[in-house]
């Protein structure tokens, strides 16, 4: 079975300068700091957190560290990789799918209108995981669509107050559709994060290759 980590936050009380699961802030950069570049403006894209990769959940990779990133502005040009408005920047990893510039700041997540967290503190958080196993999905089922919810496996990202997960087996909104042959889900998101994201209703997802030397990510609503 997988092991999967369901994540819980907490706000930071100061900026986490540590190289740990976090979201919000600025990223803690392993290597050269590669931060992404919207495809369409050539604008520097928002940081929206970094993931360690323990091998207690993800095994033997040899990417440490997993940067997620957005388009701010227009989230709606952002569902797919191929936009050119999202980014999984991957250190140590291959991230030429991307253009990036060696700045070490850049744009970060702001708190919604309606968060349950204080307004006026940081719009950055602390994670704790929760480790819990997976249950092993039936492949012959294993189509999420619409239209055929009775056969959708159950999921951690559908529990009431989980507002992400990672590692594991992503719950699709609507059809497979991974970015790579062979790939390894980094995190499934719901847009209900404390800092101020659009999926069109929907969910995240996050992945890297087998290898664990390349990552993109998209949105389903």
């Amino acid at each position: 079975m997988k092991t999967v980590g369901i994540v819980q936050l907490t706000q930071a009380k100061e900026p986490i300068n540590q190289l740990v699961t976090k979201f919000g802030g600025q990223p803690v950069w392993l290597e050269t700091p590669e931060w992404p570049l919207n495809k369409n403006t050539q604008e520097p894209l928002a940081f929206i957190g970094q993931i360690v990769l323990e091998e207690k959940i993800y095994g033997t990779t040899s990417a440490k560290v997993a940067y997620l990133f957005i388009n701010p502005e227009d989230f709606a040009d952002s569902a797919l990789p191929e936009d050119g408005e999202n980014a999984v920047i991957l250190q140590p990893g291959n991230n030429t799918f991307y253009n990036c510039t060696d700045a070490a700041t850049g744009p970060a997540m702001q708190h919604p209108a309606n968060t349950s967290f204080d307004p006026d503190g940081l719009c950055e958080f602390e994670v704790t995981l929760e480790y819990r196993e997976e249950v092993p999905v039936d492949e012959l089922k294993y189509k999420r669509i619409m239209l055929d919810m009775e056969n959708q496996p159950a999921s951690f990202i559908q529990e009431e107050n989980v507002l992400a997960v990672l590692g594991g087996t992503p719950a699709w909104m609507q059809a497979d559709d991974s970015p790579f042959k062979e790939a390894r889900m980094i995190i499934q998101m719901e847009e209900d994060m404390p800092f101020q994201v659009d999926f069109g209703m929907g969910d995240l997802y996050a992945f890297m290759n087998a290898d664990g030397t390349e990552a993109k990510c998209l949105w389903q609503t």
